[in-house]
C-alpha cells in the first residue's frame, strides 16, 4: 500500500521561496496510474497555490485537510473551522466547500479513497470562485499553473 507522501515524493519539485511546491496536474496523473492500488495517508494538509511569472497566490481557503479518525467528525470540523456553535448557522457555501476540502479516513486500516483527492483536484480546476480570484490577480487562469505543498 502506498502512502500519499510516496506519491508526492515521486513528483518533480518546483522550488520557490525555500518551499517545495508540486504541480497539481502531476499528482492527478500519479493518482490515475494507481490502478486499484490502495492508498494510505497520515494526517496532512495540502495547500494549493497558483504560480505565474515568479509570483504565487496562496489559495488557503481551499486547502485539503486529510484526517485519520475513529468516528465521523465532519460537523465537529465545521464548527471548529468557523467558530460557530451550531451547524445550521454555517453558510451553505462553506459547508459545500468543506465537503470537498475535508477528508476523513475512518478506521484502523487508514485507506484513503483516491477518488476523493481526484474530486478535490477537479474542484480546484473548475470552481468559478477560484478562477475569478486568480484572474483578478493574474489576468488569466490555467490549470497547469496550480501547485501545492503538503505538510
Amino acid at each position: 500500500m502506498k502512502d500519499i507522501y510516496d506519491l508526492v515524493e515521486s513528483l518533480d519539485v518546483f522550488r520557490m521561496s525555500n518551499e517545495d511546491l508540486y504541480k497539481l496536474s502531476d499528482l492527478e496523473k500519479v493518482l490515475e496510474d494507481l490502478n486499484g492500488e490502495e492508498l494510505k495517508s497520515p494526517d496532512c494538509i495540502i495547500v494549493p497555490y497558483y504560480v505565474d511569472v515568479g509570483k504565487r497566490l496562496e489559495l488557503y481557503v481551499y486547502e485539503l485537510n486529510i484526517k485519520n479518525t475513529d468516528k465521523n467528525g465532519f460537523e465537529e470540523h465545521l464548527l471548529e473551522l468557523t467558530g460557530r456553535t451550531e451547524v445550521d448557522s454555517i453558510p451553505a457555501d462553506i459547508i459545500r466547500r468543506q465537503e470537498v476540502c475535508y477528508i476523513e479516513i475512518l478506521g484502523e486500516e487508514g485507506v484513503l479513497d483516491k477518488e476523493k483527492i481526484q474530486n478535490y483536484i477537479n474542484y480546484l480546476y473548475s470552481f468559478q470562485d477560484i478562477q475569478q480570484e486568480v484572474k483578478s490577480s493574474f489576468g488569466n487562469f490555467e490549470k497547469e499553473k496550480l501547485f501545492f505543498e503538503i505538510y
